[in-house]
């Protein structure tokens, strides 16, 4: 898929020479799907100028296109991703009640972070920790963990038991938030 971009002043017309080269495209293509971007307020009148101008090309006053598109930018985003583009984007506090659910959920399985799990402050945090992951393309499985399953006395006990059950319960919770953003229809995080 090629792209022109065509700048320039304002006060100059345009119009007339893009939709000229647009039907030689389509001349040379017949096959090729055109998108001519335009500003959301100039939509309606560039397509009933296309229309004005295939028509006197053709020299018929029922002219029609197929394949060339008039569109603003976010009418193209639709064109181009169909119903991904229609996906709701999900705010912070969205996601924070996604974790919020997920602490709830596998309270039972966190022995270092039990006693978080009602602090909004904590889901913020965890919030944080996941975007990053996600930004990095970091798969849950990714984490390296060992496979732990100490006695909460072992854990106070041992530094190194408290950080592999901390990264353990992170590894977990993190899954458990994919494994949910999943069952969203949710734009920017699927």
């Amino acid at each position: 898929m090629a792209i022109q971009i065509v700048t320039g002043d304002f006060r100059q017309n345009k119009k007339a020479v893009l939709i000229e080269k647009i039907l030689q495209l389509k001349e040379q293509d017949p096959a090729a799907k055109i998108y001519y971007i335009v500003p959301e307020h100039l939509k309606f009148e560039m397509e009933a100028f296309l229309l004005e101008v295939v028509g006197a090309v053709n020299e018929s006053p029922d002219a029609s296109i197929i394949d060339i598109q008039v569109a603003s930018f976010s009418r193209l985003a639709w064109f181009l991703l169909g119903a991904q583009h229609d996906a709701q984007m999900l705010s912070d506090l969205g996601l924070t009640m996604i974790i919020r659910q997920v602490l709830q959920d596998y309270q039972a399985q966190l022995h270092v972070y039990a006693g978080q799990v009602n602090y909004h402050s904590f889901s913020e945090q965890l919030l944080l920790l996941f975007k990053e992951l996600i930004e990095g393309n970091i798969a849950a499985e990714n984490i390296q963990t060992v496979d732990v399953d100490y006695a909460a006395e072992d854990i106070a006990l041992s530094p190194a038991a408290l950080e592999e059950q901390r990264l353990a319960e992170i590894q977990l919770l993190y899954a458990a938030f994919l494994e949910a953003l999943e069952k969203q229809i949710v734009g920017n995080y699927t």
